[in-house]
């Protein structure tokens, strides 16, 4: 039960409809560029927890959220919470490291979303190893930090300091029709002030226009998250930017489409049955 979607979109769906987009369709969007996609892959692919913010509903956070997740590889098993009343008992007897929870909001806007209690669990399973994507309502890293910090969730900062990335969104227009984008990607840390540092990645001031703060320190540190010396991160990089920019020349843009490029790409087995995914 708890490896299906479940209200996933919250009761709204891009474009009116609950429909998922591929990476390859947010980049023809101008949502991310090719360098960006390339960099969330190697990091979600890894495991890496993301939590996706936006202030405003219909604003595209699981639209982007749903396309992350289709860079796991088949190894990992997606768990999907059940909202307020969430126990996490489903995870007794999971493998952390073979693991991801899926969490469509963390809110108290709907009961389908995780709050309070539930959501406080959430947080004290990254201490056991296990990895989580998720959604909020914050413009920025320091929004969400404040979110989580702040009553009733009372995060603590040891925990936030496992949520690997934020991913902040833009948007201009109203509707259905609003343009959407990444404005900010961050790496979170233990280190720094009050043990919790933030890097930046990556910032836009509109789609398309997209900034990339990667500098040698910067692949150093992402390197080592991913188990590669920075110059195989760069190899790793710039050949996963080449493959979805030959997916978008080529017209792969349907979602699963794009999932089965992906899985060969890797040269994961077809013989493992692999993450439930939205669609």
């Amino acid at each position: 039960m708890y490896q299906q979607p479940y209200g996933w979109w919250g009761g709204h769906g891009w474009g009116g409809q609950q429909h998922s987009l591929s990476i390859v369709e947010l980049m023809e969007a101008g949502t991310v560029d090719a360098r960006l996609a390339a960099l969330l892959w190697l990091l979600i692919e890894r495991r890496a927890s993301v939590i996706v913010g936006h202030s405003q509903p219909l604003s595209g956070k699981t639209a982007v959220l749903t396309a992350l997740a289709y860079f796991l590889p088949r190894s990992v098993s997606t768990y999907y919470t059940r909202g307020w009343g969430e126990t996490f008992d489903f995870l007794q007897g999971a493998d952390p490291q073979h693991s991801y929870i899926l969490a469509n909001e963390i809110s108290p806007d709907l009961w389908v979303y995780l709050w309070g209690p539930a959501a406080v669990k959430l947080f004290a399973y990254l201490e056991q190893g296990f990895a989580f994507g998720s959604t909020v309502h914050a413009d920025s890293v320091a929004e969400v930090v404040a979110l989580l910090e702040r009553p009733p969730l009372s995060i603590p900062r040891r925990q936030l300091a496992k949520v690997d990335l934020v991913v902040t969104l833009g948007n201009r227009g109203g509707g259905w029709q609003r343009e959407r984008w990444v404005n900010s990607v961050s790496l979170l840390g233990g280190h720094g002030v009050d043990g919790l540092s933030t890097t930046t990645l990556t910032t836009a001031e509109k789609a398309g226009a997209f900034r990339h703060h990667l500098s040698g320190p910067v692949i150093a540190a992402l390197g080592r998250r991913c188990g590669l010396d920075a110059p195989g991160f760069r190899q790793e990089l710039a050949r996963r930017e080449e493959f979805l920019q030959g997916l978008q020349r080529q017209g792969v843009r349907e979602i699963s489409a794009v999932r089965q490029t992906l899985l060969e790409f890797l040269g994961d087995s077809p013989d493992q049955p692999g993450p439930v995914l939205p669609l």
